[in-house]
């Protein structure tokens, strides 16, 4: 399950009151924005506030915030906005990039799995000559 910030999107995303939920960690990030994790979601949070505020669309938003929203991101919440389904689209987007971080993470302990059996052979190696290296040259002196 993914959180922004320590609100879980599956909780944000199957509220009704998902506005309200962000209203909320507004003023949280109001009161403790000197956090610098915490910075990238505020200025995010704030703009999609301050844009539904002028009638815009949360999409609409976020196309201002090319490098930090995935295209797709933008597109399925437009699609959701139009079609009215908006709560199930952010469900699908969450359960989609949850299964994208645990196939990264997989991914990334597949490559790393060899290096370490790699290491811990050279390890042991190096321990077994520097046991019986000695061993032999006594043995080979006698």
């Amino acid at each position: 399950m993914a959180t922004i910030g320590f609100i879980s999107t599956n909780k944000l995303m199957t509220s009704p009151h998902a506005y309200e939920i962000l209203r909320e960690y507004n003023e949280i990030l109001k009161r403790d924005g000197k956090v610098n994790r915490l910075k990238f979601y505020r200025e995010i949070i704030l703009k999609i506030r301050d844009g539904v505020r002028r009638g815009e669309s949360i999409s609409q938003v976020l196309t201002s915030f090319p490098k930090e929203t995935p295209p797709l991101l933008t597109q399925m919440i437009m699609v959701g906005e139009k079609t009215g389904r908006l709560d199930s689209i952010l469900i699908n987007i969450s359960d989609f990039y949850q299964k994208e971080i645990e196939v990264s993470i997989s991914n990334l302990l597949s490559l790393i799995e060899p290096v370490l059996v790699v290491f811990l052979g050279l390890v042991v190696g190096f321990f077994v000559a520097s046991i019986l290296l000695p061993i032999y040259s006594g043995i080979s002196g006698i």
